[in-house]
């Protein structure tokens, strides 16, 4: 999750997703028998609620993609301006 919303908008992004799954916990199971009294079988139910998880796993996957990758700390070490000797050829573990 933090990949995927950054450190600064975690709790925002945990919290919507605390959302989703406590609407779809509320109003799943009532949808469902409604599908159930309409159609006189849960499969209805079951292929809507398949469809729904496969295009969430779907967009979350898209946008877990999509996120630069976190920088090596190495390379945090090498843009720190505490240590301007430091280059790509700099062992991270001075030997002594």
């Amino acid at each position: 999750m933090q990949r995927l919303v950054g450190s600064a908008l975690l709790a925002q992004g945990m919290g919507l997703s605390m959302a989703a799954a406590g609407v779809s916990a509320i109003f799943g199971p009532s949808l469902g028998g409604l599908a159930y009294d309409v159609f006189g079988s849960y499969t209805v139910a079951f292929v809507v609620s398949g469809v729904l998880m496969m295009i969430g796993s779907f967009l979350f996957f898209l946008g877990d993609f999509r996120t630069p990758p976190a920088p090596s700390p190495r390379n945090s070490v090498l843009q720190n301006p505490a240590f301007p000797e430091a280059n790509e050829n700099t062992p991270l573990i001075r030997s002594t």
